[in-house]
């Protein structure tokens, strides 16, 4: 999985979400300033789609809405962005963001559903409703728990990966190299395409439920 591709899905999801309408809609930008090594995710709908390129903060979101129009759903404390969702007051309320951030930038948090795209981060632990997530060129560890949509993930140096589907599928590519290997596939279908080694330094663990699992070098 290259960067050429993963911007173009990226782009499509946004644009996706963006595109689907229930109500009243509008998109806003913003521009932080100050340092921000870490992304939290606090529920709601949507999809989130997250790049790193060196400069300030840049978030792009597009809310789609019934009932009183939300307000800020980013804040900032320290060196943390929460990135959140609508709020009450509101009978249908969808936030897509589309973010871009410094490398280096880690995540965590939850989203509730709609798809996660990540593209250069540090260090990933997120937990997803559904949708599917995409991690492209991971720096740093990886913990992923999701529902019936599926994970694909693919690392850009060796690093630790856990990741736990129901009924989705989940697909692995990590750099040629010797990896700790557990996990299990209920009902799904397994492929194992890496040099297993139980004293290596990196672990990869990946387990689904009805979904297949196929693990490989890139």
């Amino acid at each position: 999985m290259r960067k050429k591709t993963v911007g173009i899905v990226v782009g499509v999801l946004v644009l996706a979400l963006a595109g689907t309408v229930y109500g009243l809609r509008f998109s806003d930008d913003t521009t932080i300033d100050q340092p921000i090594t870490k992304i939290t995710l606090h529920g709601g709908s949507g999809g989130v789609a997250i790049r790193t390129e060196p400069g300030p903060v840049r978030i792009r979101r597009t809310v789609t809405y019934l009932g009183d129009k939300p307000g800020a759903t980013a804040t900032v404390r320290g060196d943390v962005l929460t990135l959140g969702g609508c709020g009450g007051g509101v009978v249908f309320c969808s936030i897509a963001y589309a973010v871009i951030v410094p490398p280096g930038t880690a995540l965590s948090g939850d989203i509730g559903s709609g798809g996660l795209a990540i593209d250069g981060l540090a260090e990933v632990d997120v937990r997803s409703g559904s949708g599917d997530v995409l991690i492209a060129n991971g720096t740093g560890d990886v913990r992923v728990d999701n529902g019936p949509g599926d994970v694909l993930i693919s690392l850009a140096s060796p690093q630790n990966v856990t990741v736990r589907t129901g009924s989705g599928s989940a697909s692995l590519e990590v750099p040629v190299g010797s990896y700790r290997l557990d996990g299990k596939s209920d009902s799904g279908n397994r492929k194992v395409g890496i040099t297993e080694d139980p004293k290596a330094v990196h672990r990869l663990s990946v387990t689904t439920g009805s979904g297949d699992a196929k693990i490989q070098t890139r």
